[in-house]
């Protein structure tokens, strides 16, 4: 009777934290941009209650497993020892308590994913929480942008949905569509395969409203990807299968260089077309201005999620006219925050989770793994608490260590 309660408990704990990231604990995030570092807001009550009452229910429903807990970290070293740095930087933080109270809120994705799979042991439950709540999430943003003005983003006339700017939008229909076309691939029965391609249909329509065009680009060359795996297939009766691919790889990249040295202007054409410019849209700017900012700090970081406060950013000329809350880069922004050394341990990180894996098996986590690492390359979400990107890149994470490991906790019945 515990141990049920208990379960539903991490269940309840994680569907109330995957909507809370969906739809914001205080609402729509349409408040205007900000013109002066003293709009910047470092806390919001009603989140920070939220989130906390969500951390009650997973402390409560990961303490009767505390030994699985250590023993699983124990095989998860080098998350361990980024969250650890992570931590340690808060220390010599520019803020320490906003540090900690967003390093808190960090780990919190975490602890939410572990908790669930400590008590319910069940990949597949999970993946039908993620359906439902992403039905929910696509059929209510769908009907926001079209019956609500304030779900537009004022900057491009595009829809924008509960969020800030379409940007983020575009994220959130990006894993919408990688996740219901796994589920379209997967599904045996007619109706199931009619429901996700109803739901992947709108959250293409999602994508194409919010025209982010990162987004954009990304699911077009998962599209691609996809394609060019697949047509291996023609070739397997005359064992063709994978020189085939190799050659195919490397036909396209060579193409693209020559295209490249032959004619520079198409180079320019290619960010023409996506919206873009060689500077993605000022981007490259921001990152020699940050990183020159910070130039005594770039092997230990300012601290976490401490560079993007007003203290730091009162100190930058360009930010009293312009203010951006980020550096549209991941990496940067942790070289900024906590360090080559943090950066360094995230690649160890990431090498832990690609290395022995079936990537056949695993499909729908190593797309989303890699849609996230991809994206922030001009978006930065990998150590935002709670953004969606981040909290999916996580949910990934956890899932395939519980597929990797779970078999060495039989001793304490962690695996099924």
């Amino acid at each position: 009777m515990k141990e049920t309660i208990i379960k539903y408990i991490s269940i309840v704990g994680v569907c109330l934290y995957i909507l809370a990231v969906f739809f914001n604990p205080s609402g729509p995030q349409w408040a205007e941009k900000s013109h002066d570092v003293s709009d910047i807001t470092m806390s919001n009550p009603i989140n920070q209650v939220f989130y906390s009452f969500i951390f009650i229910l997973v402390i409560f429903s990961v303490a009767p497993h505390y030994k699985k807990f250590f023993i699983w970290f124990n095989h998860e070293k080098y998350i361990l020892l980024f969250l650890l740095w992570c931590g340690i930087t808060i220390i010599f933080a520019i803020d320490p308590f906003v540090s900690f109270k967003r390093y808190f809120q960090y780990i919190l994705t975490s602890l939410v994913f572990i908790s669930f799979y400590l008590n319910v042991k069940d990949e597949q439950s999970l993946i039908k929480i993620l359906k439902y709540l992403f039905s929910l999430y696509v059929i209510l943003t769908l009907i926001v942008c079209l019956i609500i003005p304030e779900a537009k983003d004022p900057s491009f006339n595009s829809w924008r949905g509960f969020h800030a700017t379409k940007n983020n939008l575009g994220q959130y229909a990006g894993i919408s569509i990688i996740f219901f076309s796994y589920l379209h691939l997967i599904n045996k029965t007619k109706l199931e395969k009619i429901y996700n391609l109803f739901f992947l249909v709108l959250s293409f329509l999602l994508l194409i409203g919010s025209f982010s065009m990162t987004n954009i680009v990304l699911i077009t060359l998962f599209i691609a990807f996809f394609i060019v795996i697949n047509s291996k297939k023609i070739f397997e009766p005359l064992r063709l299968s994978q020189k085939f691919f190799f050659l195919m790889v490397v036909f396209f990249v060579l193409m693209f260089l020559s295209i490249i040295l032959v004619n520079p202007e198409l180079f320019s054409l290619f960010f023409e077309i996506t919206g873009k410019d060689p500077t993605l849209t000022g981007r490259t700017e921001i990152w020699a201005l940050v990183l020159s900012q910070s130039i005594n700090d770039l092997i230990t970081g300012v601290g976490f999620q401490s560079f993007w406060i007003p203290e730091k950013l009162s100190k930058i000329i360009l930010f009293q006219y312009w203010m951006p809350n980020q550096s549209h880069n991941g990496y940067v922004d942790m070289i900024l925050e906590i360090g080559i050394v943090g950066l360094l341990l995230f690649i160890f990180l990431v090498y832990s989770i690609f290395k022995g894996m079936n990537f056949r098996s695993s499909g729908l986590w190593i797309s989303i793994i890699i849609f996230v690492l991809l994206l922030n390359f001009s978006e930065s979400t990998l150590i935002r608490p709670h953004h969606f990107t981040n909290v999916m890149f996580y949910c990934a994470f956890w899932t395939l260590s519980f597929r990797k490991y779970h078999r060495n906790f039989t001793r304490y019945d962690l695996g099924n």
